[in-house]
């Protein structure tokens, strides 16, 4: 059985949502952007970052089922740490390139 949020927290968490897709738009264009300087070819850059984008939301659906995670935590609690970890992880990329790939 699935967990219902509070009435009075359902509108920041729809925000809280909406916000995160957005930044996985820009994330994405961001890393196209990024490829298409290594690759040297926007199209096959965004192609790349399209599939892995695709490929991603397939995993998570298949490692995060909701009929498996209902039983041991809440899913918006494993959605909000797994997408902290991803925003840290590409600082920590994005830092590393913007200082010349030097550690």
């Amino acid at each position: 059985m699935i967990r219902r949020i509070q009435p009075h927290l359902e509108k920041p968490v729809y925000l809280l949502f909406f916000l995160s897709g957005a930044c996985g738009l820009v994330y994405e264009v961001i890393w196209g952007k990024y490829l298409s300087l290594f690759i040297g070819n926007t199209t096959h850059a965004h192609m790349i970052v399209l599939a892995t984008f695709m490929g991603g939301l397939a995993a998570g659906s298949f490692l995060f089922d909701l009929r498996k995670m209902s039983e041991h935590a809440w899913p918006c609690s494993t959605s909000s740490i797994v997408s902290a970890l991803w925003r840290e992880c590409s600082l920590l990329v994005f830092m590393s390139w913007s200082n010349g790939g030097s550690s």
